[in-house]
C-alpha cells in the first residue's frame, strides 16, 4: 500500500511554528521572508527572480512560484536586508511588495479591467478586418485607432515585461508576444499610411487578437490566484479578530494578535474560541471537527485543552491562552498550506525546464521561417515577398508561446491545495499532492483523518 500523501490537521497542540512572513529555518543564523512578486508571467520570469534573488549578498536560497506569485527567500540577517532583498527583485525588472490577499484582489481586478478594455477596443477591429467585402470608410483608420488603445494601453504589461528581460539578456513569452504583435501591427501602419510599399493588406485584428487572448490567459490565471487565497481566507476567518479579556479592571476586548500566552480568556455560548490554551473555569461542548474531523462535539471542563477556530457550545469558559494568535494550531494549518503552495512538484520542474529552451527556439524558428519565405517565397521581388515572410515569422511567434506550459501545473496545484484546505484536508507538499495520483488504497480512522 502506498504512503498516505496528505497529513491531517493535528488533534493536540503541535509545536509552536513561526508566521509564514519570517519563518526560521533550521540553521538558527538563517531567517525566511515572503514576497509577493509583481510582474511574473512565465516560467522565464521565474528563474530570472530567482536567478537575481540567489546572487544578492547574504542570500542563502530563493524559492519563486509562478502560481503564488510569492517568493521564500533564506537569508542571513547580518548580511541581508529586506530592502536589499527587494532591490535584487526590482534589479531583475519586477516588482516585491509584502503578500497580502488584497493584493490578489487588485490584481485580479486590474486583469479584468485590461481584458474589458481589450475586448470592448479589440472587437470592432477583428470584425472590421475580417469583413473584407464590407464597405465602412476609413475603414484602417479606424482599426489602427482602435489597435492603439488594445497595444498602448491594455497590452501595455507586456510590453513593459519584453522590454525588461531583453534588457536583462533573456527572452521570455512576452518577448514572443510583443514581436509577433509589434511587427504586425507595424507592417499595417505602413499598409496604411503607405500602401505603395508593402501592399494593401493590414493585420491589425492579428496583433489586437493576440493580446485579447494573453490577457484572458492572465485573468483567468489572476482569478484562480485569488481564489486560492480566499481559500486560505476561510480558515483564517474561522478564528474571531478580537477576544473577551479578563483584566483587573474587569472584561476587556482585546484585538487577537496582542493576546499574549498567559491571559485568561472569556468564551460565551455559541462562540469560537479565539486561542489555543486551557480551560480553567466552567464547562461545555467543543465541536473540534474543524480540527481533528471528530464529528461529536467533546466535553470539555478545567484542565482540558482547547483550540482556536473550535465552537464552544453551550456552556461559559475561560481559557488560559498557552500561545499567541500566529502560533495557534489553526495557525499552523495555514502556515503549512500556504508553505506547500510555495513547493514545486516534479512534474512542474519539468515543464519549468522545457519552458527554458521553448523560447529561444521559437525565436530562431520564426527568424528561420523569415528567411525561407523571403528566398521560395514566390513574389517577383524582395519588396513583395517582405510582407508574406514577416506575416508567417509572426505567426509561428503568437502561436508558440508558452503560456501554459509555465501556468498549467503550478496553477492547477495552487488550486488543488487551497481547495483541499478548504474542505479539510492538508498536504505538505505538492510533491505530496502529485504522488496522491499513486495511491491505491487509504485506511483512515472513524474521524476520517490520516494518522502517522
Amino acid at each position: 500500500m502506498t504512503t498516505p500523501a496528505a497529513a491531517p490537521a493535528p488533534s493536540s497542540p503541535p509545536p509552536a511554528a513561526p508566521p509564514p512572513a519570517a519563518a526560521a529555518t533550521g540553521d538558527a543564523a538563517a531567517t525566511q521572508v515572503t514576497l509577493a512578486i509583481g510582474g511574473m508571467t512565465c516560467a522565464a520570469c521565474v528563474r530570472r527572480v530567482e536567478k537575481s534573488l540567489k546572487k544578492a549578498p547574504g542570500v542563502d536560497d530563493a524559492v519563486v512560484n509562478l502560481a503564488t506569485h510569492q517568493a521564500v527567500v533564506t537569508y542571513r540577517p547580518e548580511a541581508a536586508t529586506i530592502a536589499s532583498i527587494t532591490a535584487a527583485v526590482v534589479d531583475a525588472g519586477y516588482r516585491a511588495t509584502p503578500p497580502s490577499e488584497a493584493t490578489a484582489g487588485a490584481d485580479a481586478r486590474q486583469a479584468a479591467l485590461r481584458l474589458i478594455v481589450a475586448a470592448v477596443a479589440g472587437v470592432p477591429v477583428v470584425v472590421l478586418g475580417m469583413a473584407h467585402g464590407l464597405a465602412v470608410p476609413a475603414s484602417r483608420w479606424i482599426q489602427l485607432a482602435l489597435s492603439v488603445v488594445v497595444l498602448g494601453w491594455a497590452g501595455a504589461p507586456i510590453y513593459r515585461a519584453a522590454w525588461a528581460a531583453l534588457r536583462h539578456g533573456g527572452a521570455d513569452m512576452n518577448v514572443l508576444v510583443a514581436l509577433g504583435t509589434v511587427t504586425a501591427f507595424a507592417l499595417s501602419l505602413v499598409a496604411t499610411v503607405a500602401p505603395h510599399v508593402v501592399g494593401h493588406e493590414v493585420y491589425y485584428e492579428a496583433a489586437v487578437a493576440v493580446i485579447g487572448f494573453v490577457l484572458l490567459g492572465r485573468y483567468l490565471e489572476a482569478r484562480a490566484r485569488r481564489r486560492a487565497g480566499a481559500s486560505l481566507g476561510h480558515l483564517r476567518s474561522l478564528v474571531p479578530a478580537t477576544a473577551m479579556v479578563v483584566t483587573d479592571d474587569g472584561e476587556v476586548k482585546t484585538p487577537l494578535e496582542k493576546i499574549a500566552p498567559g491571559a485568561l480568556v472569556v468564551v460565551r455560548p455559541g462562540q469560537t474560541i479565539p486561542v489555543d490554551g486551557e480551560v480553567v473555569e466552567g464547562s461545555s461542548s467543543v465541536a473540534e471537527a474543524v480540527l481533528t474531523g471528530e464529528a461529536m462535539p467533546l466535553d470539555k471542563g478545567p484542565g482540558d485543552a482547547v483550540f482556536a477556530g473550535t465552537s464552544n457550545a453551550w456552556g461559559r469558559l475561560v481559557v488560559r491562552a498557552s500561545r499567541g494568535a500566529a502560533d495557534t494550531s489553526l495557525a499552523q494549518v495555514v502556515s503549512a498550506v500556504e508553505a506547500a503552495m510555495g513547493t514545486r512538484a516534479p512534474i512542474a520542474r519539468v515543464a519549468d525546464r522545457v519552458a527554458a529552451v521553448f523560447t529561444p527556439i521559437v525565436l530562431g524558428a520564426a527568424a528561420l521561417t523569415f528567411a525561407i519565405w523571403m528566398v521560395v517565397g514566390g513574389g517577383a521581388t524582395a519588396a513583395d515577398r517582405l510582407a508574406p515572410a514577416l506575416l508567417h515569422a509572426v505567426a509561428v511567434l503568437v502561436v508558440a508561446c508558452p503560456c501554459a506550459l509555465g501556468l498549467a501545473t503550478p496553477t492547477a496545484l495552487i488550486v488543488g491545495l487551497g481547495r483541499a484546505a478548504e474542505q479539510g484536508a492538508l498536504f505538505r507538499s505538492a510533491a505530496a499532492l502529485e504522488r496522491l495520483g499513486s495511491i491505491d488504497a487509504v485506511v483512515m480512522d472513524k474521524t476520517g483523518t490520516l494518522t502517522e
